[in-house]
């Protein structure tokens, strides 16, 4: 992927700084040398770190914080992918795209995103149409079984209580929703919505 750039970092340019005990900060540059960067942090610690270290990378720019797509940063690394996840999550935008992959931070709490209207709206659409859902993938999928007549494949990956089960449910939701209002079989539909016992099984299990 993209790695951020520090040929560009200037006096004023916003930066990630990463701490002894792993973590990001945000901070502002207040002198460049020939191998040194003065940092102020925001909250009031000043830095000298020499030029490329792996201690510092150069902040996306506040309006593209947000993006539907984290390969549309212009630093595509840790600290600004996970600042965008969080910007994003404290909109109540839990999912992400990052090129075909869906990214999902468990919101906990109930945000009706999962409505019919919500869902017929993902209908043949392609993915850059529309927000990032996992309706989108499970469209993604039915579209290229219909046109590609090959079998699909969804992996859902994550830590245990994620949220993993509850998004294969909402894609078998969507993929029986669509396939009642298609030509496929009403018989599929109903075959859908049976594996439905098998998945919770799956998910309730405990994990080795």
């Amino acid at each position: 992927g993209r790695m951020a750039s520090q040929s560009s970092v200037h006096v004023l340019s916003r930066v990630w700084v990463k701490t002894s005990n792993l973590k990001w900060l945000p901070g502002t540059v207040e002198g460049v040398a020939d191998r040194d960067l003065v940092i102020r942090l925001e909250n009031g610690e000043k830095m000298t770190l020499p030029r490329g270290s792996d201690s510092i990378s150069q902040r996306t720019p506040a309006n593209m914080e947000a993006v539907d797509n984290l390969t549309s940063l212009p630093d595509l690394d840790e600290p600004n992918m996970l600042h965008s996840l969080c910007v994003r999550y404290m909109q109540d935008k839990i999912y992400t795209s990052t090129g075909p992959i869906l990214v999902c931070m468990n919101p906990w709490r109930d945000l009706q995103l999962y409505s019919q209207q919500t869902l017929m709206n993902y209908r043949r659409k392609k993915s850059h149409e529309v927000p990032p859902h996992v309706f989108g993938i499970a469209e993604s999928a039915f579209s290229n079984l219909q046109t590609e007549r090959k079998d699909q494949t969804i992996l859902v990956s994550g830590d245990s209580g994620s949220g993993k089960t509850e998004s294969t449910k909402f894609m078998m939701q969507y993929l029986a929703a669509v396939a009642h209002h298609t030509a496929v079989s009403s018989n599929t539909e109903t075959r859908v919505l049976q594996c439905n016992p098998v998945l919770e099984a799956f998910g309730n299990a405990k994990t080795l």
